[in-house]
């Protein structure tokens, strides 16, 4: 459910981030952050969430590489995949 309408002028510019190269390098500027972070403080918990980081940066890179596109599933609002039964 949306919050506020938006226009097609925005929905057009925010279709330009729904692809799998921008989300594996926005994941990858994350996880590198998160592996700067490492001995800062709290190591056990960045260290999982910089692996889960890396994990889904690479994920989308080589599905970027593969030419296949992000699927949305109906449990987080898309209406692609059905995961109820």
């Amino acid at each position: 459910m949306k919050c506020c309408p938006t226009s097609a002028k925005f929905d057009t510019f925010m279709g330009r981030f729904q692809n799998s190269y921008f989300r594996a390098g926005a994941y990858l500027i994350f996880c590198i952050l998160m592996w700067l972070g490492v001995g800062v403080g709290h190591a056990n918990l960045q260290t999982i969430s910089a692996l889960l980081l890396t994990f889904a940066a690479l994920s989308y890179g080589f599905a970027a590489l593969r030419g296949q596109t992000p699927a949305s599933s109906t449990i987080t609002g898309g209406t692609g995949v059905s995961t109820m039964v």
